[in-house]
């Protein structure tokens, strides 16, 4: 085995010079042509035009007869109320509010545009009644009902839509405890008392950790905001980038 190793050895050729040459003009050139890549698009940042708060109304409310989302603010809103899709999610230690949060957002979204998808009415030209771009960034656009105009999303609208997805996750979190409270009581009649306790025991200190992890926080803190900001940001202007 080992003068078979060795022969293959003898039958690899070392590299010629002409192909270390060759290598090294390759490296070279890969190099360049990544910094002409960056620098292009540095070039092209600085020539676009800016757009405007104004000018990005002016185009929603009026490119093909205005932007017209499937769901309104209040569609919206009571689906964000519902955190089912995360009842999962909660139960791992690992997942910390603004985890849950970024889940619960993502699935939404990605709620809203496939229900869009699906539709086939000429009335709707888009899925949500959010919108956010790469150049605001940190300022979105909801579409308001009365009006049938879109409008920029004031700091209360914000802290509202934040509030009522933490609600949302704090039902959820009871929704969990019920069940497990009623799963506890099924296997009271099947076991002893003493394990009946230990596994009640079990599931409050799961539960509190629960509480203190998702619940016991304060979601509407200035460095919380601005993290759920930049997260629903991100997610919304994802179809909508230029």
């Amino acid at each position: 085995m080992i003068s078979e190793n060795y022969g293959d050895i003898k039958k690899c050729k070392p590299p010629t010079l002409e192909n270390i040459e060759f290598q090294s003009k390759l490296n070279t050139l890969l190099k360049k042509v990544e910094w002409l890549e960056t620098e292009v698009r540095r070039l092209k940042s600085l020539t676009k035009p800016r757009k405007t708060k104004s000018d990005t109304l002016e185009y929603l409310n009026n490119c093909d007869s205005g932007l017209t989302p499937l769901f309104g603010m209040d569609e919206f809103t009571n689906m964000l109320s519902d955190a089912s899709c995360v009842h999962r999610e909660i139960q791992f230690k690992e997942n910390k509010i603004l985890d849950i949060v970024r889940t619960l957002i993502q699935r939404k979204v990605e709620e809203g545009r496939q229900k869009y998808a699906e539709q086939d009415s000429s009335v709707y030209n888009n899925a949500l009644p959010l919108i956010s771009y790469e150049y605001h960034k940190n300022a979105a656009f909801y579409f308001e009902e009365k009006t049938q105009k879109w409008s920029l999303v004031s700091n209360e609208l914000f802290v509202k839509l934040v509030r009522i997805i933490h609600l949302a996750i704090i039902r959820e979190c009871s929704r969990w405890k019920n069940e497990h409270s009623r799963v506890t009581d099924t296997i009271m009649s099947e076991v002893d008392s003493t394990v009946h306790n230990r596994l009640t025991k079990e599931k409050e200190a799961e539960y509190e950790t629960m509480i203190q992890r998702l619940c016991n926080v304060n979601i509407t803190s200035s460095s919380n905001l601005a993290k759920i900001k930049t997260m629903i940001y991100e997610e919304l202007n994802e179809e909508h980038s230029d």
